[in-house]
C-alpha cells in the first residue's frame, strides 16, 4: 500500500509548478496565434475557412483550434489572446489529471501505481517544452490531450471482447485528431494496425474496427468537403511548407536529435523511445507469430511507443519546425514521461529485486528537473516574462496586456507595426484612390490587425510565404518549415523565376519585412521604392510614387 506522504508530496509538488510554469510562461507564444484568429473569427462570412482577403482557404492547419478561436469573435486582441491560452491550459491539466485518473490502466503491472503516475504527472508539469506550448496559444495541448487518449482507448478496445456495435469514443477520438492536426489521420491507421496483430481475426469483427472504418470515411468526408470549397485537399500550409523529403529530413533529423540533447532528462526520454520501439517489435512479433491476446500490463507501453515513433516520424518528414523551443515535441512530451517510468520501475525491479521504492522515484523525479533552464539558444524565457503577483494584485484588468506586452514577438509587432497600421495606412489609402495591395512574410499579426481596420476593397495582403496565400503556396520553389522561402525583393527584380512572374502580375504598393539586411535595402532602392518605416522589427518600403 502506497504511503500518503510521497502522495501528498507529490501532488503538492505537482500543483507548485504547474503553477510556477503557468506564471513564468503567461506570455508564451507566437505571432501564428493571430492565423487560427482570424480563421476563426471570421467564420460565417463564407461558407468554409477563409483567408485574409475571404477567399476560401485554410490558413490554420487546426480546424480545432479555428473552432476555439471562434469563441473570440468581438473580444479584443488582449482577451482573445488570453481566451486561447486557458483553453490551452485546460487541455494540459487534463491530460495531467488523466495519467492519476487512469494509473491502473497507463502502469498496470506496476507496483505502487500512484507514485509512479504521480512521478510522471511532476515530470511532464516541470517541462519547460510541454507548459510553454501549452500556454503558447495554439493547439499543442489539445494534440497531447487527444494522443494519450486515444492511447487508453485503443488498449481498452484491445482488451474487450465485444463484436456488435461501435466503439463511439474510438471514432470520436479518431475525428478529433484529424481536426486537431491535419496530418493527424495516421493513429486511425495505427488503430487498426495493433487490432489485426493483437486480436487477431476478432479485431476485424470488433466495435473498435468499426470505428475505425467510420473514421476514415470522416476523413474522406473532410477531403472531400475541402475540396469542393477550395479546389485542394489539404490547407495552405501544407502546400507551402511540404516540400522536397530530401532537404527536409536532415533538417529534421536535427530538430529531434536537438532536442534529446537539450536536458539530461530528454536524453532518459530519448532511451525510453528506445524501450517502447523494443517492447512494441517484440509483442507485436509475438502476438503475430503465436496469435495469443496480449495480457494488459505493458500494452499501453506498445501503444504509446507506436504513436511516438509515428510523430517522430512525422517531425523528421517535415524537416522540424521553425518555431522555438520544439513545438513539434510538446505534444508527446507526456507519453514519453509515462514510458520513462515504467521503463525505470521495471528495471529497478529486475537490477534490485525490490519494489520501486520512494526513494528511487525521488532520485528520478530530481533527474526530470534538469530540463529547467534547459534548451541552449532555443530556451523561450527570453521570450515570455514571468508574470509577477503583485502586478494581479494592483490591476487585474491589465493581466491581458501584460500577456502581449512581455511577448517578444507580440510586443514587436505591438511597437513597430500597429501605429503604423493605425496612422500611416489612411494617407496612403487617400493618396492612391482607397486601395492598396501589401506583401510580407509575416502572416500573423500584421494581416490579422490590418483586417480589424480595413477590409479587402481597401488594403489587398500578399503572402509572399504561402500561407495565406494558395497561389503562392502551390508555386515551384525553395520552402522550409515557414512556408516557401521567397525573398520578396529578388521576385520585385524578376529574378525568382515563377514568384517573378506572380508578383509581376500583382503589383505592389507596400512591402513590410521584419529586418531588411543591406542588400535587401539596396535592391528596394534599385526599384525606386522608398523607405517609410524603419525601426526594430519593421522595414516597410512603398513603390516609387507612392509616399
Amino acid at each position: 500500500m502506497t504511503s500518503p506522504f510521497p502522495l501528498a508530496f507529490l501532488i503538492l509538488g505537482t500543483l507548485s509548478i504547474t503553477g510556477y510554469y503557468f506564471l513564468h510562461f503567461f506570455a508564451a507564444g507566437r505571432d501564428d496565434t493571430f492565423i487560427m484568429l482570424w480563421s476563426g473569427q471570421s467564420l460565417g462570412k463564407a461558407e468554409w475557412f477563409i483567408n485574409y482577403n475571404e477567399v476560401p482557404q485554410e490558413i490554420s492547419s487546426s480546424i480545432i483550434g479555428t473552432l476555439i478561436a471562434a469563441i473570440t469573435t468581438g473580444q479584443n486582441i488582449e482577451n482573445a489572446l488570453l481566451t486561447v491560452k486557458m483553453f490551452g491550459l485546460f487541455s494540459a491539466l487534463v491530460a495531467l489529471s488523466l495519467i492519476w485518473f487512469e494509473r491502473n490502466k497507463i502502469f498496470a503491472g506496476l507496483a505502487n501505481r500512484s507514485l509512479v503516475a504521480l512521478s510522471a504527472i511532476l515530470a511532464t508539469a516541470v517541462s519547460p517544452v510541454f507548459m510553454y506550448w501549452s500556454l503558447g496559444g495554439l493547439e499543442t495541448a489539445h494534440h497531447a490531450l487527444l494522443l494519450l487518449v486515444f492511447c487508453l482507448l485503443v488498449q481498452s478496445a484491445i482488451i474487450k471482447h465485444e463484436t456488435v456495435g461501435v466503439d463511439w469514443w474510438l471514432f470520436g477520438v479518431c475525428c478529433l485528431l484529424v481536426l486537431v492536426r491535419t496530418e493527424a489521420f495516421w493513429p486511425t491507421f495505427l488503430a487498426g494496425f495493433f487490432l489485426v496483430i493483437f486480436k487477431g481475426k476478432a479485431g476485424f469483427n470488433s466495435a473498435a474496427f468499426r470505428a475505425i472504418l467510420l473514421a476514415l470515411l470522416f476523413l474522406g468526408l473532410l477531403f472531400g468537403v475541402r475540396y469542393k470549397f477550395t479546389s485542394v485537399f489539404w490547407p495552405n500550409p501544407v502546400y507551402a511548407k511540404v516540400g522536397n523529403f530530401k532537404t527536409a529530413i536532415p533538417g529534421g533529423l536535427k530538430y529531434v536529435y536537438d532536442y534529446y540533447v537539450s536536458s539530461v532528462w530528454a536524453g532518459i526520454q530519448a532511451l525510453a523511445v528506445g524501450y517502447g520501439a523494443l517492447k512494441l517489435l517484440v509483442l507485436t512479433r509475438h502476438a503475430a507469430r503465436t496469435e495469443t491476446f496480449p495480457v494488459q500490463a505493458g500494452l499501453f507501453d506498445v501503444i504509446a511507443g507506436g504513436i511516438i515513433i509515428a510523430h517522430l516520424a512525422f517531425v523528421v518528414l517535415s524537416g522540424g519546425n521553425w518555431m522555438e523551443y520544439f513545438r513539434f515535441m510538446a505534444a508527446i512530451v507526456p507519453l514519453m514521461n509515462i514510458l520513462v517510468f515504467t521503463m525505470l520501475s521495471g528495471l529497478w525491479v529486475k537490477i534490485v529485486n525490490k519494489r520501486f521504492v520512494t526513494g528511487s522515484i525521488l532520485c528520478f523525479i530530481a533527474l526530470s528537473f534538469t530540463q529547467i533552464g534547459s534548451g541552449g539558444n532555443q530556451y523561450a524565457g527570453n521570450c515570455s516574462k514571468p508574470l509577477i503577483l503583485e502586478n494581479i494584485s494592483h490591476d487585474i484588468k491589465s493581466v491581458p496586456g501584460y500577456a502581449i506586452k512581455n511577448n517578444c514577438a507580440h510586443s514587436r509587432d505591438f511597437f513597430a507595426i500597429k501605429p503604423f497600421i493605425e496612422s500611416k495606412i489612411p494617407g496612403l489609402l487617400a493618396k492612391n484612390n482607397g486601395h492598396l495591395t501589401v506583401t510580407s512574410s509575416q502572416a500573423g499579426f500584421f494581416p490579422y490587425y490590418i483586417r480589424q481596420n480595413y477590409d479587402k476593397n481597401q488594403v489587398w495582403f500578399i503572402d509572399s510565404a504561402g500561407l495565406g496565400e494558395l497561389d503562392i503556396a502551390r508555386l515551384p520553389g525553395e520552402r522550409n518549415s515557414g512556408g516557401l522561402n521567397n525573398r520578396i525583393d529578388l521576385a520585385l527584380l524578376g529574378r525568382a523565376g515563377s514568384a517573378s512572374q506572380y508578383f509581376l502580375s500583382h503589383p505592389v504598393d507596400l512591402v513590410y519585412l521584419l529586418d531588411a539586411s543591406p542588400e535587401v535595402r539596396a535592391n528596394f532602392k534599385k526599384l525606386g521604392f522608398n523607405t517609410i518605416l524603419d525601426v526594430n522589427g519593421a522595414v516597410v518600403f512603398s513603390r516609387p510614387g507612392l509616399f
